[in-house]
């Protein structure tokens, strides 16, 4: 039976606690972590690699030797969105299956 609206949640971990599962790959694959690294670095160092497979092993180790930027998103929108008001507002936000708790029934 799901909770009414407006009741707070009870139950389920308490707000921090990381989920069992998660940790326990986690603990499993850093046993192989040293091993991943010197794959990379044998990678990046053989000259016989292709140089994509060489550049793309040596951004995976600066990735996690230091900080990877944020990666950032240009976009250039050159059509204006359509003018939507009144009933054909309404309709386009029920079209796509939209929230619309104001909106009378």
């Amino acid at each position: 039976m799901p909770r009414q609206k407006g009741t707070p949640k009870t139950g389920g971990r308490k707000v921090g606690t990381p989920n069992r599962v998660t940790r326990d790959i986690r603990e499993l694959a850093q046993v192989y972590g040293e091993s991943a690294l010197g794959t990379l670095v044998g990678v990046m160092g053989d000259a016989s690699s292709p140089p994509e497979t060489r550049i793309r092993a040596a951004g995976m180790l600066l990735d996690r030797a230091y900080v990877k930027p944020t990666e950032s998103i240009q976009a250039n929108i050159t059509q204006e969105p359509p003018e939507l008001t009144g009933e054909a507002l309404t309709e386009e936000i029920k079209r796509r299956g939209l929230p619309t708790p104001f909106l009378e029934e």
